[in-house]
């Protein structure tokens, strides 16, 4: 038997055939540097689209920006158990926090992850449903002298954060991640059609 790549997709096909499997339901593919194996290789399609819209994103300044801004926001505002309980108090919460599943998940800001570009959505729509509040911890940060490392900074977002760039550059990439989030999903369904998706 040749070991064309040709041939071996006719071994292939012919497997799947005589076992009635289905290519589409196939999850995972290995050709250990076999250069005849991968006339046909598909990379992962989700993680392809998380790719390239971290690449354009950190090409544009002001989405750059933005996302080392609220990189910065997250280590000024939840990086101590002091700004949390502040946050919690300007929520009008207690510090006694009921736990369990999805009681207290949405009170905090997300950390968001490259490797999991969706979790940027998650950060941004956590902010904007936290912003009056992370704005009064940002004051509180700035005018007490509790944080003094944290002042200047804490001035700086508060200022960044009312600029119309700022404000407008994170609908925009909320709307963004929106769609893109939804095309990953259906990119990982399980029974996606190879020839479809690309």
């Amino acid at each position: 038997m040749l070991t064309t790549a040709l041939s071996l997709k006719a071994a292939i096909d012919e497997l799947f055939a005589r076992h009635n499997l289905s290519i589409r339901r196939v999850r995972g593919q290995g050709y250990d540097g076999a250069s005849n194996m991968s006339a046909y290789y598909v990379h992962c399609f989700t993680h392809q689209l998380q790719l390239v819209v971290v690449g354009l994103a950190t090409k544009h300044y002001e989405i750059y920006r933005l996302y080392k801004e609220l990189s910065n926001l997250l280590n000024v505002v939840g990086g101590s158990c002091k700004r949390i309980d502040l946050l919690r108090e300007s929520l009008g919460l207690n510090s006694e926090v009921e736990t369990g599943s999805g009681k207290n998940q949405e009170l905090s800001l997300a950390r968001a992850g490259d490797t999991r570009w969706s979790s940027h959505e998650k950060t941004i729509i956590r902010l904007l449903t936290l912003y009056p509040s992370v704005i009064d911890v940002l004051e509180y940060t700035e005018k007490s002298g509790e944080f003094s490392n944290y002042q200047n900074e804490s001035r700086g977002l508060q200022e960044f954060m009312k600029t119309f760039n700022f404000v407008f550059y994170l609908h925009l990439m909320k709307y963004i991640l929106g769609v893109t989030n939804t095309l990953c999903q259906a990119l990982q369904r399980k029974d996606q059609d190879m020839l479809n998706a690309v």
